[in-house]
């Protein structure tokens, strides 16, 4: 097996197969909907201090997580093309970039959302942690268009691997953004006990299977796209051939 043969699963007729997508998908719209249902049956209503508006976190805090998670596995994904040279890793960072940029743009939504509930104002650049988000998510733009303006297959895969790995300094910033850089008024634990945790949990499970389910999808569309584009070179080249 080369570096370029690898490439997911397909049917007979040279497609992505879609049924394990398909099961993934089902599965993740699932969790998302019992994630939704112990929102508004399980945990408490309203909290002291900040009152029902706390809820956003429920969606806050997993896609949180999960956009750092996401972004570790880019930069795994990057080190393993580096070192294998297998296009199946730059196809995999490629396709839990475009999963990553979607968690984090829900984080930003979120958190968002939730500061106008709390201080009464869309965003606060003050706050380290939403603006250490906020520049986390442009970074990822930039690696998405970087691999959009290099036209040499040979060079872009190692150029976003090198974009992807240095990306990732990030993803330890916003995690200690309120440690190192102060914390304004970002909470750090919205709640106590076992249903807010619990939920919490359930939450992060059912946001990664989402966000997963998302970068599949990516996957085998780029794998679509990538025989499609082989195919035509193929004929091209027999057309000049016969020429």
């Amino acid at each position: 097996m080369t570096a370029t043969d690898t490439a997911p699963s397909t049917t007979e007729s040279g497609r992505p197969a879609a049924g394990p997508f398909v099961v993934h998908a089902l599965g993740a719209l699932a969790l998302l909907v019992a994630l939704n249902w112990l929102v508004t049956t399980y945990v408490p209503f309203a909290v002291e201090g900040i009152g029902s508006s706390y809820l956003i976190m429920y969606y806050h805090v997993p896609s949180a997580i999960v956009t750092t998670l996401l972004y570790g596995f880019v930069c795994l994904a990057s080190i393993l093309y580096l070192v294998t040279r297998n296009r199946l890793w730059d196809r995999l960072a490629r396709a839990y970039v475009a999963a990553g940029l979607l968690a984090n743009a829900v984080t930003l939504l979120t958190g968002s959302v939730w500061a106008k509930a709390a201080w009464n104002h869309w965003w606060d650049w003050r706050d380290p942690r939403l603006t250490s988000v906020a520049i986390m998510f442009l970074m990822y733009l930039g690696y998405v268009a970087l691999n959009a303006s290099v036209d040499d297959e040979e060079k872009r895969p190692r150029y976003a691997a090198v974009f992807g790995i240095l990306a990732a300094i990030n993803i330890p910033i916003v995690k200690k953004a309120i440690e190192w850089f102060g914390m304004a008024s970002h909470p750090q634990k919205v709640g106590t006990g076992p249903e807010i945790t619990a939920t919490w949990t359930f939450g992060i499970v059912a946001f990664l299977a989402f966000y997963t389910a998302i970068a599949q999808w990516k996957l085998h569309r780029d794998g679509i796209r990538e025989r499609v584009e082989a195919a035509l070179a193929r004929v091209r080249k027999i057309e000049e051939a016969s020429a």
